[in-house]
């Protein structure tokens, strides 16, 4: 999703983090996304499922957390 600040590490308060967590397991449970799998590299950035689960992630949270504009 274009647009979406993606905050990394430390940045992130744990609220952030229990919420984003949160809305990626309830997309998964929904099967709105594909299990990603776990890379035995570590590197997931080619993952197809992992991409658009961090994408529809970041999206959901920036519109709950986002004020709404009158």
């Amino acid at each position: 999703m274009a647009g979406c600040a993606v905050r990394q590490g430390a940045d992130m308060q744990t609220t952030e983090i229990q919420a984003r967590a949160t809305i990626a397991a309830a997309l998964i449970m929904s099967r709105a996304v594909d299990l990603p799998t776990i890379p035995t590299s570590g590197d997931w950035s080619h993952d197809a499922a992992a991409l658009r689960l961090r994408e529809l992630t970041d999206y959901v949270y920036q519109v709950i957390a986002t004020p709404r504009s009158r």
